[in-house]
């Protein structure tokens, strides 16, 4: 257990979840920076948000004893250290409808819908092969139909004039 020395109390201490005290008998406990956090007390160093709990993760907090979740259906983009919301993203299979800041407002990204292909991030979904949507609707609300067997497509293909 790492302590600091407490000038209130003439004693050491241990530091506080959320800090820690890189060597033993140090003058005060260090708190964890951004995108870094300590469960418990008496930490000797800072933990990764990245690292120990995974893309899903950032902290954008000094002091702090756990990691934020990214919303539904987001997680941080590639190569980003986890220090904002703003580097989570729609996951693969997932889409926002607005922008980025309407997807942290609704909670998250919404799930592919069935026949589509959702590849995170910004993108928009569309119809996998086999599948169409109604060009009416706006890109946002692209839904896939009913999908349409090859068989039926040579039925179709005989029957039309």
């Amino acid at each position: 257990m790492r302590q600091a020395f407490d000038f209130n109390s003439g004693q050491c201490e241990n530091c506080a979840a959320g800090y820690y005290s890189p060597q033993a008998g140090a003058l005060e406990c260090l708190p964890c920076l951004e995108g870094f956090f300590s469960p418990r007390e008496g930490a000797s160093s800072c933990l990764s948000c990245d690292i120990i709990k995974g893309a899903e993760f950032y902290q954008d907090s000094r002091a702090s004893a756990d990691c934020k979740s990214c919303p539904l259906n987001m997680e941080r983009q590639r190569g980003l250290p986890g220090l904002n919301i703003s580097e989570c993203d729609c996951a693969v299979d997932s889409y926002r409808q607005g922008d980025q800041e309407d997807a942290y407002e609704r909670g998250g990204c919404l799930d592919c819908p069935e026949g589509a292909v959702c590849d995170g991030l910004g993108a928009l979904p569309y119809p996998m092969p086999g599948w169409y949507s109604e060009p009416r609707l706006a890109r946002e609300e692209v839904r896939p139909k009913v999908q349409v067997s090859e068989r039926e497509l040579r039925l179709s293909a005989h029957l039309t004039p």
